[in-house]
């Protein structure tokens, strides 16, 4: 029987409510939970302060928060340096080199391939093999069985490769890992410099789940697929639902009672609506400077980009169009980069309301 779970989610259906409130298999166990960012951890935390979370209704309150990078420093590399020192060949470690890597001539049974021989820091790119090729995966293991029930990682979608082996290999070990996340959120906020395993189209031509199995390596025997529980957004209306089903081929569903629909605005109103909105969502710096020339007088803090939006919600939307999501709306283009669609889906569903649609050739 599969001990993991993925929860596959879309946008505004409450992911992380569902995760510190909502799960009740949660309550009364000892559990950590992981996150990519500082202010995702931040929000986890915040969350599970509420006394109707799970934490808040546990006769316990055992449970950590961590981003990724304190987890593998944390339970699998520090307890455990002596390991990686002998079986490597390393000095001893002071601490993570995120900003080096290791020239591409070094070898593996060379020390400069692991370790910054300037500062004595492992190289945050090879973390994951000096994790798995020692013996700190195994006791790293057992000391996750000991202190923790559950392992619930907020966002998996934004794993990078490497760290989804280890991820790929923890679901072997007969331990509880809950993952939540939106794959359609993927490549949209980067939280390193490595390729995300997502980076593909793959799980839009052959489906989210069926990806996941074949593509990702989260087998059967070992982890549980639910692609219904997560469905249904609360933040995102019904019309708007219906428009990226259409558009974007995303099957998500509305449980909003609001009434907004997504409009094509035209040049005449254009002004107006950048006005009247809640917020104006921009692709990069240029379009932003464009919309500052048609209302002079605009504050900075109503732009924001497709990206940097996520996990935010806003009363409703401007969204200033690429040229190429302008052919890819009437028809004449196919948009074949992930990182676009995947920003546009994020665009699209940070509204309680309506959603306009600009024309950057309007500005």
């Amino acid at each position: 029987m599969a001990n993991s779970i993925i929860y596959l989610a879309k946008a505004g259906a409450g992911k992380t409510y569902f995760i510190t409130h909502r799960l009740d298999k949660l309550i009364n166990k000892r559990i950590l939970y992981l996150t990519f960012t500082n202010d995702n951890a931040r929000n986890l935390k915040e969350q599970l302060l509420d006394q109707n979370s799970i934490a808040g209704k546990s006769n316990c309150d055992f449970f950590e928060v961590e981003t990724f990078d304190i987890f593998l420093w944390k339970e699998f590399i520090k307890p455990f340096e002596q390991s990686i020192i002998l079986e490597k060949g390393l000095a001893p470690l002071k601490g993570i080199d995120y900003k080096t890597e290791p020239s591409m001539y070094t070898r593996k049974n060379q020390k400069s391939f692991w370790q910054n021989e300037k500062t004595d820091q492992l190289y945050s790119k090879q973390r994951i093999s000096a994790i798995m090729e020692t013996s700190c995966f195994e006791k790293g293991m057992r000391r996750l069985h000991k202190y923790f029930d559950f392992i619930v990682i907020d966002e998996f979608q934004d794993i990078c490769k490497p760290e989804l082996n280890l991820l790929i290999k923890m679901t072997k070990c007969n331990f509880n890992l809950v993952l939540v996340g939106d794959l359609y959120q993927s490549c949209v906020v980067t939280t390193n410099r490595r390729r995300l395993p997502y980076a593909k189209k793959d799980y839009v031509s052959i489906g989210e789940e069926e990806f996941l199995r074949k593509k990702a390596g989260f087998l059967k025997r070992y982890v549980t697929v639910d692609v219904k529980t997560l469905e249904t957004s609360y933040r995102v209306t019904p019309d708007v639902c219906s428009w990226i089903r259409n558009k974007l081929g995303i099957s998500i569903e509305s449980q909003s009672l609001n009434s907004g629909k997504v409009e094509i605005t035209p040049a005449e109103d254009v002004e107006q609506r950048l006005k009247q909105c809640d917020k104006i969502l921009v692709w990069d710096i240029v379009a932003e400077n464009k919309v500052k020339k048609v209302i002079s007088a605009l504050n900075d803090d109503k732009l924001i980009t497709w990206g940097k939006s996520k996990g935010l919600t806003y009363k409703n939307v401007c969204i200033i169009l690429t040229k190429s999501t302008v052919e890819f709306i009437q028809g004449k283009k196919k948009v074949t980069d992930l990182k676009s669609i995947n920003k546009f889906y994020v665009a699209l569903t940070r509204s309680l309301g309506d959603v306009y649609l600009i024309n950057p050739d309007y500005l």
